[in-house]
């Protein structure tokens, strides 16, 4: 939520839930080891800062954050080694940064892009990313086709960065 304030930037307060949506696995490990379900881990972020929208096509936000992560048996994402005692919630306070542009490539072409970074107080040279793109080409009336990639680095869930691409055919339809 962004107050329209008349100034070059303008306040905003963010609540943004993340989570898996269904079992994620492990398949290096034999047999498959279960590393995700739903709130297994959960984030939730909250923040507070500026955001600069004037631009037609182009937004950005920069804000103090902080994240909750939430797990039941995926304590990984939760646990502090340094303890005896197994966390099952961790509390970080830090920076988010999220900027987002959206454009037509062509008449019938839409390009999307987001890009999410956080980053922990406790230690500012590493940051989460999160690269979201996506390419929407309009084929006719009820036909879109979409490539998407997405590109995640999260240092404490692994120290390679996550990728994954998407060829999607989409039927459209208008209810309303």
């Amino acid at each position: 939520m962004s107050i329209k304030v008349g100034w070059a930037v303008d306040p905003y307060f963010s609540n943004t839930i993340r989570t898996s949506i269904t079992k994620g696995y492990d398949y290096s490990k034999n047999p498959p080891l279960e590393i995700a379900d739903l709130f297994d881990p959960g984030y939730v972020t909250q923040s507070i800062g500026f955001t600069y929208d004037k631009l037609k096509h182009f937004n950005t936000r920069l804000g103090l954050a902080a994240q909750e992560v939430f797990t039941k048996n995926n304590t990984k994402y939760t646990d502090d080694i340094a303890t005896a005692k197994i966390e099952k919630f961790k509390f970080e306070t830090g920076l988010e940064s999220v900027s987002s542009a959206e454009f037509s490539a062509a008449e019938n072409i839409l390009v999307k892009s987001s890009l999410r970074l956080f980053t922990r107080f406790e230690n500012l040279k590493v940051w989460d990313v999160r690269w979201d793109n996506a390419l929407v080409a309009k084929v006719n009336d009820f036909i879109n086709v979409n490539l998407a990639f997405l590109l995640v680095y999260q240092e404490d869930q692994s120290k390679q960065a996550q990728i994954k691409e998407a060829l999607q055919l989409g039927f459209v339809y208008t209810i309303f």
